[in-house]
């Protein structure tokens, strides 16, 4: 009884923090791409 009651969850806390790690992933790309942004606006113009 208390195991099926406790895999639904773990089950949640799995995709909460796979959703966590997505989030952070997302946000340290952008940071990366706003430094590298301010430090060459000509590679941005380019992008762009």
């Amino acid at each position: 009884m208390l195991l099926a009651s406790s895999i639904p969850s773990m089950m949640l806390f799995s995709f909460r923090s796979c959703l966590l790690m997505v989030w952070l992933l997302g946000l340290s790309l952008f940071l990366l791409f706003v430094i590298i942004v301010l430090h060459s606006p000509d590679l941005f113009l380019i992008i762009c």
